[in-house]
């Protein structure tokens, strides 16, 4: 079985905004090829050539190649995609973005291999405006239409597409998983010097809100001492640092970037916050739960079946800056409190997120396409 994965091929002019930027759906297929490959899984990837996971890519037994587009109809790339489909002989294309459906469906129609899709975020969250909104929602929906199988990270966006396309069969939900073995627990709970710990990991996107939570901060801010860091990078970090300058938030909000080490930073994390606006199933949030991190996160996508309220973490509503303070105050107070959440996610993302169940549910969809 030999298995085309496309997570690259974007626009080149988003080089300097997407080279430091994992998407979560990067690092989900990472894990889920390194498991395949240990059922005999042909793979091949094409990754961006800036992708800050090509050094991972390499230490496992994949075909890599680097590819990226001009424009959204970029006949060269087409070509270039179509040859290696056929120089290959792959069985099956796996397409992951809106961008990547589309090479994908004309791949297909010029080669006769079929495609799945994964949707890992609706589309309509993407901040497109005006006519490009309307041609990409067509095209979009051109590629599901011709896709064998619409995989969805969550039961918010397979409902969404099967009530639009009205094709209960080609459309199924998987929930992302994880090496949890990994992400080992942390060892202590206790805070370091009386100073809170609170990390938030995402790409730094206006959908991800950090607008609302650094004015929460502010506001925390008045009440306590703590230590905030962001972990990662993307198209927006001027105006997150802009926020957290004009509030006079330098002393406690830190940049980290892009880091390797995030079974580190967890693991010495007493608090990890998410503020999105928006969500699939975040790989993030799952990694701080298996690390046992207590968490805070806005009740959107499919976070809350993750996230039970007061049992394995705690849900907002987003833009509620006084509650999110009010729960950041009493989780920092109450070690009992933190070390219980803690627990109960980890060995709830253990039993119910592992990168092994998630790889082989997607093998099962191969097989089933391919025997067709």
């Amino acid at each position: 079985m030999k298995i085309l994965e496309i997570l690259g091929a974007n626009d080149i002019k988003n080089f300097k905004e997407n080279r430091v930027a994992i998407s979560g759906a990067e690092t989900l297929m990472f894990d889920v090829i390194k498991e395949l490959v240990q059922y005999d899984v042909n793979v091949s990837v094409i990754l961006d050539p800036w992708s800050s996971l090509k050094d991972k890519f390499e230490y496992i037994d994949v075909s890599i190649y680097y590819l990226s587009s001009k424009r959204l109809l970029d006949i060269n790339l087409i070509k270039d995609l179509i040859k290696l489909v056929l120089k290959e002989k792959v069985d099956l294309i796996h397409s992951h973005g809106y961008r990547q459906d589309f090479y994908a469906t004309i791949v297909s129609s010029f080669t006769g291999v079929p495609f799945v899709i994964t949707r890992h975020l609706p589309i309509e969250k993407r901040k497109w405006k005006g006519i490009k909104k309307n041609i990409v929602k067509k095209v979009d929906h051109i590629s599901l239409i011709r896709a064998r199988k619409i995989i969805c990270v969550s039961r918010e966006i397979e409902k969404k597409l099967k009530k639009e396309l009205y094709l209960q069969s080609k459309v199924l939900y998987i929930p992302n998983g994880i090496d949890v073995n990994r992400f080992k627990p942390k060892r202590s709970y206790e805070l370091k010097g009386d100073v809170p710990v609170i990390t938030t990991i995402a790409r730094l996107e206006e959908r991800k809100g950090f607008h609302w939570l650094f004015e929460a901060l502010s506001l925390l801010k008045r009440k306590m001492n703590f230590k905030f860091q962001w972990v990662g990078h993307g198209k927006d970090f001027d105006k997150a640092k802009y926020t957290v300058n004009s509030l006079k938030l330098d002393n406690n909000v830190e940049f980290l970037g892009i880091r390797r080490d995030i079974v580190q930073i967890l693991q010495n994390t007493d608090i990890f916050l998410l503020p999105s606006l928006a969500e699939g199933l975040p790989i993030s949030l799952l990694e701080a739960m298996a690390c046992g991190v207590p968490s805070i996160t806005t009740n959107v996508g499919e976070i809350p079946s993750v996230v039970k309220h007061g049992v394995t973490g705690y849900l907002v509503e987003v833009g509620d800056k006084q509650t999110l303070v009010e729960l950041i105050l009493y989780l920092v107070k109450n070690k009992t409190k933190r070390k219980e959440i803690g627990i109960q996610a980890r060995e709830f993302v253990s039993k119910n997120y592992s990168i092994i169940k998630t790889a082989k549910s997607y093998l099962n969809v191969y097989k089933d396409v391919l025997s067709k």
